[in-house]
């Protein structure tokens, strides 16, 4: 974990259990000033202090790796699009030929259209086909 996330974890685990900036660099055995320096975010820590920081916080801070937090934040931003994309369809396209109401605010939904036509980009679904398009451009996609 780097700066400036590793300052607000401390940060946020001292004051968890309670304690001062002043306790805290006690019990690491540094000064005041380094653990306000390190929860600013202006400095890395040592690996002694960084050991007794895990130590007396009872967190591993190597633990974290980025490229996890950066597959999970991935998936957290694509599953917006999961709802607000794949459930219309998978509705639409279970009930799309029991009502013509259905079929057409379907379509509605997965085009963006609130019939002004103020969105760029169409989802065209047809009964045989899902495709992409630009308004007044060619198709692309399938």
């Amino acid at each position: 974990m780097n700066q400036p996330d590793l300052g607000l974890k401390i940060t946020e685990l001292r004051q968890q259990k309670g304690f001062t900036q002043e306790k805290l660099a006690e019990y690491c055995d540094v000064s005041t000033r380094t653990i306000q320096r390190i929860e600013g975010g202006e400095v890395e820590p040592r690996s002694f202090t960084q050991n007794s920081l895990s130590n007396i916080l009872e967190f591993d801070f190597g633990k974290e790796s980025t490229s996890s937090e950066n597959l999970w934040l991935a998936l957290l931003h694509l599953s917006s699009v999961f709802c607000v994309v794949f459930i219309p369809l998978l509705l639409w396209s279970w009930k799309k030929d029991q009502s013509y109401k259905i079929d057409r605010q379907g379509r509605d939904v997965l085009n963006f259209s609130d019939h002004n036509h103020a969105c760029p980009v169409r989802i065209r679904a047809d009964s045989d086909r899902c495709s992409f398009s630009l308004d007044d451009g060619p198709e692309f996609g399938r």
